[in-house]
């Protein structure tokens, strides 16, 4: 009887963690580690163009990274590049992670080895990151309408139907 209320209570589990976040499909090839960030990044979103720089405070031996800056700030897309085992990891953990539970709602998970994490302010803003192999994104923008239309515009993420 032990058991089936353990299964029970991990499909619950597993229901509330898929039905809670936001449904994005990341399953798409990353770009290689030779890749142009602006062939990476979209040229345009809305009417926004991107400023590219450096990703701040990183180890330049263990990671590379691109962030891509749109408009004033309205919205920043990050792409960031471990170069050794378990540094993606690394990364979400002591920088990605307390960045997500800054946000007043945030919830994020580690589901079949993906790392994904989400938060929205109350002023509206909004962050989504995961983890495709050694890569970690980013997503930010002011707004919803703002994120909503990054996402419709990376190539490397996308609503689920």
């Amino acid at each position: 009887m032990k058991i089936y209320k353990l299964i029970s209570l991990f499909a619950i589990g597993v229901f509330l963690i898929s039905s809670c976040g936001p449904g994005y499909n990341t399953d798409y090839p990353t770009p290689n580690s030779k890749s142009d960030p602006k062939d990476v990044f979209p040229k345009k979103i809305g009417e926004l163009t991107p400023k590219f720089s450096a990703v701040k405070e990183l180890d330049k031996k263990e990671y590379g990274g691109v962030m891509a800056t749109y408009g004033e700030g309205e919205i920043v897309l990050e792409g960031i590049m471990a170069f050794t085992e378990g540094g993606a990891d690394k990364y979400v953990n002591d920088k990605v992670a307390p960045r997500i539970d800054a946000y007043n709602s945030n919830g994020r998970a580690r589901i079949n080895g993906k790392w994904s994490g989400h938060g929205k302010k109350s002023s509206g803003e909004k962050i989504y990151a995961w983890q495709n192999g050694q890569w970690v994104f980013i997503i930010s923008a002011k707004n919803e309408a703002l994120f909503d239309s990054a996402i419709e515009n990376f190539d490397l993420i996308s609503k689920e139907k």
